[in-house]
């Protein structure tokens, strides 16, 4: 019965890491066990009895100079992003990292994305192109989605913590999740993301969003694949992947508790930001006055 039982802990100071809106997760569950990011390595614990049933290692582990990042698990595949050690955001001493200067809004970067699978351990492909930003990676529909930044600096220090200043020349990429392979790239000025990056996957569009050092949120959706739409006079048209489809601009309503850091959450048809909530395939807005998160909660769905 799920009463709430606890069925088994673990203790894993290693696995510590802050600062999530510049970073990625590196916990993740499937049916039957838990896959925990730690070092060099993803833990799987059985779900049931909490006992290590395997190691998975980031790709060239031996050399000792790889930290395991980004971690999902999607079907048979886990997904994983490789930083150089020691590449993470620590924190247990009340550091909240909401101002605007480098120390708070620095973006975890990653050299490389990766498959394995769940049942042999063995990876099934690698991927390396600019200087992965980890907080826009985002699955859907068995494609996985995540800006990168192609300028030469950022391409250089790809696995380092960079600041917003170098990872300029961004591109948004789609690759297939189960080979690897690029599908799709295209170039987006993301500059006013300064905040932070978000990006997001509903119903066959992206969400990119964040906030100026003003504290006004930027959203821009696009499209995740190509399109055939209708023009004005009936004819056919051609949307590319990645076209914008809808943008919004407003300033974050919250004024406190980092307010001008909240993720957004879609619900059907919904995109919830802030306190505002859009109409996810217009980008119309329906409501401005979403109540307050207690202090520095964010929302959930």
């Amino acid at each position: 019965a799920y009463n709430g039982t606890v069925l088994w802990s673990q203790s894993s100071p290693e696995m510590r890491r802050a600062n999530i809106p510049r970073d990625s997760s590196n916990m993740v569950a499937d049916k039957i066990a838990l896959y925990v990011a730690q070092g060099r390595y993803c833990i799987h614990y059985d779900g049931q009895t909490g006992q290590r049933a395997r190691r998975y290692a980031v790709p060239e582990s031996d050399t000792g100079k790889h930290y395991w990042s980004f971690l999902a698990v999607e079907g048979s595949t886990l997904v994983g992003s490789r930083v150089n050690k020691g590449t993470l955001y620590l924190g247990d001493d009340g550091e909240w990292f909401e101002d605007f200067k480098p120390s708070d809004i620095s973006r975890v970067t990653s050299d490389r994305l990766f498959g394995v699978d769940t049942a042999t351990g063995k990876t099934r492909w690698e991927y390396s192109g600019g200087a992965i930003i980890n907080s826009t990676i985002t699955i859907g529909e068995d494609v996985i989605y995540f800006i990168e930044s192609t300028a030469e600096e950022a391409r250089a220090k790809a696995g380092a913590i960079q600041t917003i200043g170098q990872l300029t020349h961004q591109k948004l990429v789609a690759l297939d999740l189960n080979s690897g392979q690029r599908q799709w790239e295209r170039d987006h000025d993301f500059s006013k993301l300064q905040f932070m990056t978000y990006l997001v996957y509903a119903d066959d569009m992206l969400i990119a969003t964040g906030t100026d050092k003003d504290k006004n949120y930027h959203t821009y959706a696009l499209a995740a694949s190509r399109r055939v739409t209708k023009t004005e006079d009936g004819d056919s048209s051609i949307l590319p992947p990645g076209s914008l489809l809808w943008e919004d601009h407003h300033k974050e309503g919250k004024g406190h508790h980092s307010g001008h850091l909240q993720h957004p959450v879609i619900v059907g048809d919904t995109f919830y930001s802030d306190q505002w909530a859009f109409d996810l395939k217009t980008g119309k807005q329906i409501r401005d006055d979403l109540p307050e998160r207690r202090g520095c909660g964010t929302m959930s769905a």
